[in-house]
């Protein structure tokens, strides 16, 4: 019976990405409506454009969305996040979420407790849910690009049986994991060395005493594609079943009308692509985590990589219990470092950083 559900279940949220996808499409191309449109592939191009006129790197399009970058005699090739550079191997072991964090467990690497099951296991899976007595994470093992198949915080079986069906309609099988509490983090690792660690903030909403949570939502959206507005999103904040769920959790609902200056939050999930905020604290990160982000992408054979950390507290040195990587992705959004500006002017320091690596290429400032 509840294999029959959990087939049930995944039908029914393919139906629903289905729709989401024919609305986008309409809403795009036919009604001309704004959607999310500070698509990662531009913006992560457009760092590495701006990073290769600041170096004189030339750099030409190529069919497909592919670049050409070229230095002297040397030539490289890239897309998006992605690098000629890169091995195979590493995309494909980073893309396996559980052989991720087999690999980071089996050399002391703290994961958070964690196990996979196949649609058949599901029986296998309630079990080990219960078990745990406390929220977990359910996600595919592969395809999680932009948070997609995630849930967060899951403390009941009604919404455990939710969220697997969930995850299964992006990947073959479920990981099932502790959910940590704690401020979540990326490091952008590029072959040995940190370039630069962001706190990634969830979607949220600040009450003004007027407004009901619907409302600040439709503003701060509308100050996303204000070009005068200090928007600091890099995506809109979309109202689906997740948002409601976290307001639901919060005893809140849309039509709740928070007091002013209170901070409001929109989801469990720090995710830029889904309305989220990033700050810099490359300054205020302990060694301790730069040497453990190494360690990680180095063991996950990348050269480029976002190792993900959920941390208590940065400043402090690293305390068991208190830190966990739950991701390494090879392809790290190398737009997030925001300099002060009208709507958050992209930093282009990350792909000047690349290119340098790429290239070799010493400039005056490596000097100093």
């Amino acid at each position: 019976m509840m294999r029959l559900k959990i087939k049930l279940l995944v039908v029914f949220y393919k139906l629903i990405i289905f729709y989401k996808k024919v609305v986008n499409f309409f809403s795009k191309r036919i009604f001309k409506k704004p959607t999310n449109d500070r698509n990662a592939t531009a913006m992560n191009n457009k760092v590495i454009n701006d990073a290769a006129g600041k170096i004189g790197v030339s750099i030409r399009k190529m069919p497909h969305g592919y670049f050409q970058l070229k230095y002297d005699n040397s030539v490289h090739y890239s897309k998006s996040a992605d690098f000629s550079f890169e091995n195979l191997m590493a995309y494909k072991m980073c893309g396996n979420k559980l052989l991720t964090s087999t690999i980071l467990a089996e050399n002391e690497i703290p994961v958070p407790v964690f196990k996979a099951f196949s649609q058949d296991d599901y029986d296998r899976a309630l079990e080990f849910f219960l078990s745990r007595n406390k929220p977990v994470v359910v996600k595919p093992c592969s395809g999680t690009s932009g948070g997609k198949g995630i849930t967060v915080g899951v403390s009941s079986p009604s919404a455990f049986a939710h969220s697997f069906a969930k995850a299964l309609c992006f990947s073959i099988s479920v990981m099932v994991e502790d959910f940590e509490k704690g401020e979540d983090y990326r490091f952008t690792v590029l072959n040995g060395r940190v370039l630069t660690v962001v706190k990634r903030l969830p979607a949220y909403v600040a009450g003004d005493g007027v407004n009901n949570i619907g409302s600040l939502i439709s503003l701060k959206n509308k100050a996303f594609f204000d070009p005068t507005a200090d928007s600091k999103m890099f995506c809109t904040i979309t109202v689906d079943a997740d948002l409601v769920m976290c307001l639901n959790d919060q005893c809140l609902t849309l039509k709740s009308i928070p007091e002013k200056g209170k901070k409001v939050c929109l989801r469990k999930m720090s995710n830029a692509s889904q309305g989220g905020e990033v700050l810099e604290v490359t300054e205020q990160c302990h060694s301790d985590y730069l040497k453990m982000a190494v360690r990680a992408a180095n063991l996950m054979k990348t050269k480029l990589s976002g190792v993900d950390f959920i941390i208590e507290d940065i400043r402090c040195p690293y305390e068991r219990g208190k830190t966990f990587i739950n991701e390494v992705n090879t392809t790290p959004a190398l737009y997030i470092v925001r300099e002060p500006g009208v709507n958050g002017v992209i930093n282009s320091k990350v792909g000047e950083e690349i290119l340098k690596y790429v290239f070799d290429i010493v400039t005056s400032s490596d000097d100093d």
